[in-house]
């Protein structure tokens, strides 16, 4: 019987074809300037309370798009665009396809080797970024940069371009994990997405009407679902982070989420989060295995729909959805429109309903290949003959059997391919990188599963010393994201083998629950919150012994069990943390001191915020870490230095009194209490010093203004760690001044704006850190450029004193 006949007589034993007509020659950007002519006004993004309409959106990503085209983008050009979580990232996407460009998405938290030869591998010709991101640029890359702070788009025509290329060029690149070592580009086609676009929204309801929130990171393909799909519809999209899930969408209204299941265990085990669950219409979960006892908790927690979807990058996103609203068995359902599967053994030949075999899939979402890899590409996109045609399938390398109901279901892998965390890797590149590691004779690297069902890595190694699991770990940082490093090492005597001499994994022995060998020596608990945490720890990571100086990530931990813990600390210890709180003290001990010390420190003791106008807000790529310099001329530096001689007070006190005064004049309000840094027994502390302006105007007495008030304060000091829990919110601002040795790059974000000066031989220079995800880049600018004026004038006036 032929491989034609076979399938047609699947099809009518499912009751089900797949064939779908749909305007094939659109790309993905017209399908957008279509949508945003229909509905101009409308929402299209939000993010941290800023928002752009359809029309805004449209007309942003035009500007930049014309910048992009004249530097040379023609279609199927690569463009990397490197951006953190913001507005901006879909105006950036959206620019590269008008100008005719295919996107390359890098995570910006990516290791510095891995991004680097994403853009070598690709040959990417432009790279769109953030300033506070160049960094992360090696300068191997010698192609053509936009820094999106710079603005450079912003005085550009906003009306649509003309259109060049058609819906059979590349719409973007993704780098997934490589056997070979190195991770390899799948090239998608504007068709193969328009393909998608119509088989979601043929069997899911994406309403017009609906709010999607978007958490996946820019580098996983499924991004594309919660952003250009949606864009498509009308529909409004709210970008957050899923570890500040309820931060984030907590006051928004939600209709549709789409995640691994791995991060929805995380998200439906976190008590805020449950609100903004229970009002979901849509769920849509994929990546990696769906768990029974996941589907039966959201049953009981929410009335939203509920959607497995499965699909490799190859075959663009999905390729298959099963709705699991009503149902008790968990299946991937059928392929999506004009998309097929075959289920076949080592010869190619098609298997009878039940019997288990490969998973091959064809149709319009298949990609063109893998980017500058035609051997492979031969090897993974292969040619069958269906009756008079050829058929590119591809070969997904995915174990799976079709039911007698006409339904897949998955079995796991043929090969050395896992899923953690929904991100798709291969063993083999781990191993690679690991095998590197000097004095290391064999390794293996293999997916074990929790207790909760959920994938780990535990890797393996012979070596004639032990080898400490903190210097293992650092070295594969250099290269591997953080979801690619095994949380457990053991050391074996030999790696065991099958009778043809190949790995056998399965005969790799479990991890034990025993302290992993790290740099650091075991110190027990000393106090009940050290106790506490030991327990907790004990819990979520599954060991026996845990040392207060153990590092949480040496220890086997991840992002997602740094949210468990999150979570558990907040519901046993009622102890109001933030994530960013636990990435920052990784130890029992730094953890402990800090709750500590934040719970001896009311937030009441802080000092009273200031009021900036309404007309500061905005918003800034950069976000809450943006920050300006400006190198002072020597003359200016040597006269602020002559004053502070002059009239006996230091250079605080005149970069603080100064700046008080700028912010009394900008938000009308007289009395200013800055902030400034002392030491107290090591530990960094805070002192307000409240100065009311009201009593002179005279520039040149602002600092001896400031020095007294300074003089007269008292001991009352603040650790700067509480601090961390009261962020200001709106136009607020705390202000802070310090020398440069003070100045922490977290400041903007906990003050909102932050002032610093280093000290030089000859040159002094500021340093202005403010929260770009509340205040705009431009106001900030001339907000600093004010503060320099200001300076300037006082040193002229001393300069006429001291000449007459």
């Amino acid at each position: 019987m032929s491989l034609m006949d076979n399938f047609y007589k699947t099809r009518l034993r499912a009751g089900k074809d797949t064939y779908r007509e749909y305007p094939s020659e659109k790309t993905i950007h017209e399908l957008f300037e279509e949508q945003a002519e229909r509905t101009p006004d409308r929402t299209a993004v939000s993010f941290k309370g800023k928002s752009l309409t359809y029309r805004e959106l449209n007309s942003q990503a035009n500007q930049l798009a014309r910048v992009i085209r004249r530097m040379g983008i023609l279609p199927d050009h690569i463009v990397a665009l490197m951006v953190d979580r913001s507005l901006d990232t879909l105006v950036s996407i959206l620019a590269i396809l008008k100008a005719g460009g295919a996107f390359l998405p890098i995570d910006p938290h990516f290791p510095n080797a891995r991004i680097d030869y994403m853009l070598s591998d690709s040959q990417t010709r432009l790279l769109i970024t953030q300033r506070t991101l160049q960094a992360k640029v090696n300068e191997v890359y010698t192609g053509q940069t936009i820094i999106l702070d710079d603005e450079v788009a912003s005085h550009e025509d906003t009306s649509n371009l003309p259109h060049t290329g058609d819906s059979r060029c590349l719409m973007d690149v993704i780098y997934t994990s490589g056997s070979t070592g190195k991770p390899k580009g799948v090239m998608i086609e504007h068709r193969a997405v328009h393909n998608f676009i119509v088989g979601m929204t043929d069997v899911i309801d994406f309403d017009p009407d609906y709010t999607i929130v978007s958490l996946t990171t820019i580098s996983f393909d499924i991004f594309i679902l919660e952003t250009l799909l949606p864009l498509t519809r009308g529909m409004r999209i709210v970008i957050a982070d899923p570890r500040e899930f309820h931060a984030h969408v907590g006051k928004e209204r939600i209709d549709m989420l789409q995640t691994t299941p791995s991060t929805m265990l995380l998200l439906q085990n976190d008590e805020a989060n449950l609100k903004t669950l229970r009002d979901l219409k849509v769920i849509m979960l994929g990546g990696e295995p769906f768990p029974t006892v996941l589907l039966e908790k959201l049953k009981d927690i929410t009335g939203a729909r509920i959607y497995n979807m499965y699909g490799p990058t190859e075959t663009t996103i999905w390729s298959s959805v099963k709705e699991l609203t009503h149902e008790q068995e968990i299946t991937i359902g059928w392929p999506i429109a004009n998309t097929q599967f075959y289920i076949l053994d080592p010869n190619r030949t098609q298997l009878p309903p039940g019997e288990m075999g490969e998973l091959y899939i064809s149709g319009d979402g298949v990609a063109r290949g893998y980017l500058h890899k035609p051997e492979l590409t031969g090897e993974r996109f292969v040619t069958q003959h269906i009756g008079d045609a050829e058929v590119i399938m591809y070969r997904t390398g995915d174990l799976a059997r079709l039911t007698e109901r006409g339904e897949y279901t998955f079995h796991g892998r043929v090969d050395n391919q896992v899923k953690i965390r929904g991100f798709r890797m291969e063993l083999g590149e781990i191993e690679e990188r690991l095998s590197r590691f000097d004095g290391l004779k064999e390794c293996a690297v293999t997916a074990r599963e929790n207790k909760t069902g959920e994938n780990y890595l535990a890797a393996y190694y012979v070596a004639d010393e032990p080898i400490e699991a903190s210097q293992l770990i650092r070295h594969l940082a250099k290269d591997l994201p953080e979801y690619m490093i095994p949380g457990f090492y053991i050391r074996m005597e030999a790696i065991p083998l099958t009778p043809n001499g190949k790995l056998d994994r399965r005969s790799l022995p479990e991890p034990d629950s025993s302290r992993p060998m790290l740099e650091t020596a075991y110190v027990s608990p000393a106090t009940a919150i050290e106790k506490q945490l030991v327990e907790l720890w004990g819990e979520i990571l599954g060991l026996d012994l845990i040392g207060v100086h153990d590092n949480f990530f040496e220890l086997g931990g991840n992002s997602i069990l740094l949210s468990v813990m999150h979570v558990e600390i907040k519901r046993r210890m009622d102890e109001q943390l933030t994530l960013p709180d636990l990435f920052s003290y990784p130890t029992i001990a730094k953890l402990a001191d800090y709750m500590m010390s934040s719970r001896s420190t009311s937030p009441a003791a802080r000092s009273t915020a200031v009021s900036l106008p309404r007309s500061y807000g905005g918003y800034d790529p950069a976000g809450p870490y943006a920050g300006l310099k400006y190198r002072l001329a020597q003359g200016d530096y040597a006269g602020l230095l002559k004053i502070c001689s002059f009239q006996g007070v230091e250079l605080l006190d005149v970069l603080a009194g100064v700046w008080g005064y700028i912010l009394s004049e900008v938000s009308g309000t007289k009395q200013i209490p800055i902030n400034v840094l002392c030491k107290d027994r090591e530990q960094v502390q805070l002192q307000a010093i409240p100065v009311d302006y009201g009593q002179s105007r005279d520039l040149s007495q602002l600092f001896t203004l400031f020095h007294e008030a300074r003089q007269a304060a008292g001991a009352d000091l603040l650790p700067l760690e509480a601090m961390r829990h009261v962020i200001p919110q709106g136009e607020q601002v705390y202000p802070m001044v310090c020398l440069a040795d003070g100045l922490q790059e977290d400041f903007g974000r906990l003050f909102g704006v932050a002032v610093g000066f280093r000290q030089e031989a000859t040159q002094g220079e500021l340093l202005f850190k403010y929260d770009g995800s509340r205040f705009g880049g431009g106001r900030m600018k001339e907000l600093l450029t004010t503060y320099i004026k200001a300076l300037k004038a006082i040193c002229t006036i001393y300069q006429k004193r001291w000449s007459q």
